[in-house]
């Protein structure tokens, strides 16, 4: 240490490096330490002990604890730390109105980063569609895409002879990789929240619509999960309203 030998400079010195070691870790200095924040064992580094930041992460490749789980900011978005149960993707709380048109309309998109599905996990999607009214005679297809490609669509047709509403209907998809990040396989089912006979499923005369067929799409790269609503008759009594998605990532 420069000046070491100095007596009257020693503590100078000292304190001058206490703050450049601070400063590089971030310790707050004069500041009692009532906790550690790393612990070792004779082997190594044993523990990491992060008190709850309150927030987000909002700088990239910064990692902090809010509340239960533990976040990072990959440079597009706010990702959770790997547990072993599952990862929380993305989702959505919004409650889009598909009215009057017969033309495809979006209730949902939300970007799944590439590498997330991997070589051998799977991701849980959840979606909640609510029925606000739907005339006789009329269909609608709920229309669900992965790249930018629908791989599952399912339809509900109302044959009461008249208009039917408001019910829910819930929609679980489980989209598996198959070894490459090229090849998946999905199985999705879609229920419906109402006992009338007259209401179903097209192709299945049911209240429930189950499918499983296997996709080609690059989960490499970052792709969009897109729920669409597609009426078959523009009518003022033909809505539907998205109450929320989630998306899921196990293994």
């Amino acid at each position: 240490m420069t000046d070491a030998t100095v007596g009257s400079l020693i503590d100078n010195r000292v304190g001058e490096l206490e703050i450049a070691i601070c400063d590089i870790l971030g310790i707050p200095i004069e500041t009692n330490m009532n906790a550690p924040a790393l612990f070792h064992s004779a082997a190594g580094l044993l523990k990491i002990f992060l008190q709850n930041g309150g927030a987000d992460p909002t700088i990239v490749g910064e990692i902090v604890r809010n509340g239960t789980r533990i976040k990072t900011h990959d440079g597009a978005a706010i990702q959770d730390f790997a547990y072993q149960s599952d990862i929380f993707i993305g989702g959505s709380v919004d409650e889009l109105e598909v009215v009057n048109t017969a033309v495809e309309s979006p209730l949902y998109s939300v970007g799944i980063g590439g590498g997330s599905l991997g070589t051998a996990g799977f991701l849980h999607i959840s979606v909640e569609t609510f029925i606000n009214s739907m005339l006789t005679g009329s269909s609608l297809q709920i229309r669900v895409g992965y790249g930018g490609a629908v791989f599952y669509g399912p339809t509900l047709f109302n044959g009461s002879g008249g208009t039917v509403g408001p019910f829910g209907v819930r929609t679980d998809v489980r989209l598996s990789a198959r070894s490459s990040a090229l090849l998946q396989v999905f199985s999705a089912v879609s229920v419906i929240g109402q006992d009338n006979p007259l209401v179903y499923w097209l192709a299945s005369v049911h209240f429930s619509y189950h499918r499983a067929w296997l996709l080609s799409i690059s989960s490499g790269s970052s792709q969009a999960l897109a729920v669409n609503a597609l009426w078959s008759l523009a009518d003022p009594f033909n809505s539907v309203s998205g109450l929320g998605l989630d998306i899921w990532k196990t293994r």
